[in-house]
């Protein structure tokens, strides 16, 4: 069934609020998740288990980004101190801290798809 405009809107209403205790839950299991993964290498001195863990964080760390990514757009645990502190440390982990990726996350949004070449937050786009 396609769906547009006035419609489109009316079916994804439902989407629109945030059920906190499902994002904390996504939050507080991401963040456990990617420490337990960061530990592996520096208590087990196996190569496979640090390889291993080291790829698997990779991967959890880009889940963790996407939550970061949607707490500063405001859809997530807006108000938390707790949240706004484990954003803020996740940021600066991962060199992107919150006035950082603020300022250039604006400019991706008010700018995607104007420039050409590489800039801040830009990536390669294949139509």
């Amino acid at each position: 069934m396609d769906r547009s405009g006035k419609e489109l809107l009316i079916a994804s209403k439902q989407y629109a609020f945030e059920h906190r205790l499902t994002s904390w839950w996504h939050m507080v299991s991401t963040a456990s998740l990617l420490i337990l993964l960061m530990l592996i290498p520096i208590f087990h001195h196996s190569w496979i288990a640090s390889i291993s863990s080291s790829i698997l964080a990779g991967f959890v760390m880009v889940r963790m980004f996407v939550l970061y990514h949607d707490y500063y757009h405001g859809a997530i645990l807006r108000n938390s101190k707790l949240a706004k502190w484990m954003m803020t440390s996740f940021g600066m982990m991962v060199l992107s801290p919150p006035s950082m990726w603020k300022s250039s996350h604006d400019d991706h949004h008010k700018n995607n798809c104007k420039s050409f070449g590489e800039e801040i937050g830009s990536f390669p786009v294949m139509t």
